[in-house]
């Protein structure tokens, strides 16, 4: 039987995504690292075995991924540490002569922006997942999670590492488990409604975001992890890059539903939305 281990378990993509494991394929061994004892007895209670620590813990992380088939990477995605750490435990496990697999959830999506974000006409590049070398060229210098991207494309090309790169664009979608999530960006966006008292947005909000629901991402994950530990054959390049994106949104149009959904609340002031200098607001970037 085939051993799963799973940073970020608790978080809300790695949360999501083990209890439709342990749905799909209940004989799942499956291993979670998780550093809070509360969080800890929900995963138990569903089957899954936990191991106390935290991933800044990098001993642990490479004795715990050096004993797994599979390494599911669902937390601090732009940790290089951690991602050297967990690359240093998957050659160990190689060497033993088992596919060594890595899932690695990546936020280098979010950072894909190179045009003026207020006009949206300018906004004409084409993302290409399957070119890794022209992936790897765009990794900007202040992306920490495009260069653990890069790390795991070269690592798996100088050991026999079969790995996956899933980045999704803006998550949202409800998570249905004991321990509560919620997406990051807009997350963010309520966040810095709720302190200011109106909602602001930066740029124009006229620029497309693309997003996809919890669930669609959950399922594609499911499609990799059965692809990764099926029989086929290695590809030419032991990395696979895949964007994942469901929707096209405007954020102009989200913030309005922010806007209504907290003023109603008696959250804010007015359901009024502002346009701000996206310098001014950094954590909404």
């Amino acid at each position: 039987m085939l051993s799963i281990l799973v940073l970020g378990a608790t978080g809300y993509i790695g949360g999501a995504l083990v209890s439709r494991m342990k749905q799909d394929i209940p004989e799942l061994q499956i291993t979670a690292l998780v550093r809070n004892a509360e969080h800890a007895k929900a995963l138990e209670e569903i089957g899954i075995t936990v191991e106390l620590g935290d991933a800044d813990d990098l001993g642990k992380v490479v004795d715990l991924v050096s004993k797994a088939d599979v390494t599911i990477n669902a937390a601090l995605s732009g940790s290089i540490p951690l991602a050297q750490a967990i690359l240093t435990g998957q050659r160990i496990h190689s060497d033993t002569g088992r596919r060594s697999v890595l899932l690695h959830l990546s936020r280098t999506a979010h950072s894909l922006h190179h045009e003026e974000p207020r006009f949206l006409q300018l906004q004409t590049t084409v993302y290409d997942d399957e070119n890794l070398e022209w992936l790897a060229m765009l990794v900007d210098e202040n992306s920490n999670s495009a260069l653990v991207d890069r790390q795991i494309m070269e690592g798996s090309q100088s050991c026999p590492i079969f790995a996956f790169i899933i980045a999704p664009t803006t998550v949202f979608g409800n998570v249905q488990r004991s321990i509560p999530r919620l997406s990051h960006g807009l997350l963010d966006l309520v966040n810095c409604a709720i302190t200011e008292r109106y909602v602001v947005f930066p740029g124009g909000g006229g620029n497309a975001g693309n997003g996809i629901h919890l669930q669609s991402l959950v399922s594609l994950l499911m499609d990799v992890f059965q692809l990764a530990i099926s029989s086929a054959p290695w590809p030419p390049e032991h990395t696979q890059f895949l964007f994942a994106s469901g929707c096209a949104f405007f954020w102009n149009q989200v913030a309005e539903i922010v806007g209504r959904v907290l003023h109603s609340r008696g959250l804010l002031n007015s359901a009024q939305i502002y346009s701000c200098s996206p310098n001014l607001y950094p954590q909404l970037k």
